[in-house]
């Protein structure tokens, strides 16, 4: 689980940098207070949406927005 959060950290990162989407830091926040909640392991409730989403549609854009709304 923790190489999945691992890599899960490493995409988030390279999603921002491919879309060049300012980071909005409400959803930084909700994410790293879910770390710490979850014992510093994502959530296959976060997670799987985000993955789904950019699997079938290749939309970083998307995905992140997907987190935005999650985290609302």
């Amino acid at each position: 689980m923790r190489t999945l959060a691992v890599n899960l950290l490493l995409l988030s990162v390279v999603i921002v940098s491919w879309a060049e989407i300012r980071v909005n830091f409400c959803v930084l926040r909700c994410k790293d207070n879910h770390m710490r909640e979850m014992d510093n392991e994502w959530s296959t409730d976060f997670t799987l949406p985000l993955l789904n989403l950019l699997r079938t549609t290749g939309n970083e854009t998307a995905a992140y927005l997907k987190a935005k709304l999650i985290c609302e």
